[in-house]
């Protein structure tokens, strides 16, 4: 009797926790947003609890299966995740979308194999949040971004046909001084004026036609500003070759036009400067190490006297400040007759001061 005492006060204990459980379940599934059910092998519902109509969903699910409640098309799907999980006995997790009057439903869902004491599967739990609302934020948050990119572009394109106008204004007021009895040593400061709103244009015409606002192409930027530079200054072209090793370096769109200021200021001085009269080589280098990003000029030329640079120049006094700008250092050597080197070398990091 004391024995059978004993089992029925564990019996009563065990229920009492087992009770309990429960209702701290069902505390905490009213205070959620899952809608929690399970069915049998032969998926047919038997239990399911919603927070806010927990008797109505349950009259309308148990005993009842997909094809019952959902169009064939959904309701084969569902089946099919369904017999899976039971068939492998592993979950599943993921987005599944309800077809309904008026809008569709998104469900985060969550299946589960309902087991027994040893083991066996005897059916499926599945858990289910409706997460339309977010899906249709989402949306609408796509479609702004979306809004936003189309002003972006035409921004841009508008920046890009603004300064193509002030360029034919310059180039017309060369063809004016060629024509003036002491225009043509006026000619070089246009065409620097020139070349340097060129390489401003050349970004806004590259972000209007990017993929992505967000960046644009160093590498392809630089080699563009190149051919650009070279044709606007060079008549034979062939007489200086020019060896490109770029690197794609990830920048910002406000360094990006510093870094072209300056990259257009150098190679056109080593144009104009590096070779009177003979032929030689330019080569131009972009890397990057771990914390900073380096871009390098050298030529064979003439060479080049680095106190030059704290004289008045105007190229190599914007290619200092704009170095700055960067964050950055500039530095420039040469030998006399064996050539120049100018390097420009830049965090990879925006310093919060620029």
């Amino acid at each position: 009797m004391e024995r059978l005492e004993e089992n029925r006060s564990i019996i009563k204990d065990a229920g009492e926790a087992l009770r309990k459980n429960f209702e701290m379940l069902l505390l905490a599934l009213r205070n959620s947003k899952v809608t929690v059910y399970s069915q049998d092998k032969d998926l047919k519902y038997n239990w399911a609890f919603h927070p806010e109509d927990a008797k109505d969903l349950a009259d309308h699910f148990v005993g009842k299966s997909e094809y019952d409640l959902f169009p064939d098309r959904t309701a084969e799907e569902i089946v099919k995740l369904k017999e899976n999980v039971i068939r492998t006995g592993e979950p599943f997790r993921g987005e599944i979308v309800l077809p309904c009057k008026g809008a569709d439903v998104y469900l985060d869902l969550t299946v589960e194999p309902l087991k027994s004491a040893d083991g066996a599967i005897q059916g499926v739990t599945t858990a289910a949040i409706d997460i339309t609302e977010q899906k249709q934020i989402q949306k609408r948050l796509q479609e702004m971004v979306g809004e936003k990119e189309v002003m972006l572009r035409e921004i841009h394109h508008r920046v890009k046909n603004n300064l193509a106008i002030i360029q034919s204004l310059f180039e017309f007021s060369k063809m004016k001084l060629a024509e003036e009895e002491n225009g043509s040593f006026l000619l070089p400061i246009f065409e620097d004026c020139q070349n340097r709103i060129r390489s401003m244009s050349l970004i806004h015409e590259n972000l209007y036609s990017a993929r992505s606002l967000g960046s644009i192409s160093l590498k392809e930027y630089i080699g563009q500003l190149t051919e650009n530079i070279k044709s606007s200054i060079l008549i034979d072209r062939d007489r200086i070759t020019v060896i490109c090793d770029l690197e794609e370096v990830p920048l910002d769109l406000d360094r990006m036009i510093h870094l072209g200021m300056a990259f257009n200021e150098l190679l056109t001085n080593c144009f104009r400067h590096a070779f009177p009269e003979r032929s030689g080589k330019i080569r131009i280098s972009l890397f990057a190490d771990a914390n900073n990003a380096h871009l390098k000029l050298e030529d064979d030329g003439k060479g080049f006297d680095p106190g030059h640079k704290k004289k008045n120049s105007l190229g190599l006094n914007l290619v200092e400040a704009m170095a700055e700008k960067l964050g950055g250092t500039f530095e420039a050597s040469g030998i006399s007759g064996k050539g120049s080197v100018f390097r420009i070398t830049f965090p990879l990091k925006k310093p919060e001061f620029s």
